[in-house]
C-alpha cells in the first residue's frame, strides 16, 4: 500500500527527506530507482504465474489419473 505523500501548508507535497539535498543527481536517482522496482515486480510476476500454471497443470494431471484409477476399479469389479 503506497504511503501518503506529506503535504505543506499549501498543499503541495513536500520533497521527500531521502533524496533531498542531492539536486538534480537525486532527481535522476528516484526514477532509475522506481525503474529497477518495477523490474523486479515484473520479473516476480512471471515466476508467481508461472508457479500457477504449474500447479493448475498438476491438479489436472492428478484430477485425470484419480478418475482413471476409479475406472479400472469399476471394470475390475464387474469382470
Amino acid at each position: 500500500m503506497a504511503r501518503p505523500t506529506p503535504q505543506g501548508r499549501n498543499g503541495i507535497a513536500e520533497p521527500s527527506k531521502g533524496h533531498a539535498g542531492g539536486g538534480l543527481a537525486a532527481l535522476i536517482q528516484e526514477p532509475v530507482e522506481i525503474h529497477d522496482a518495477l523490474a523486479d515486480a515484473k520479473a516476480r510476476a512471471h515466476r508467481l504465474i508461472g508457479a500457477l500454471r504449474r500447479h493448475r497443470k498438476q491438479s489436472r494431471l492428478t484430477a485425470a489419473t484419480l478418475a482413471a484409477l476409479r475406472q479400472l476399479r469399476l471394470q475390475e469389479a464387474v469382470e
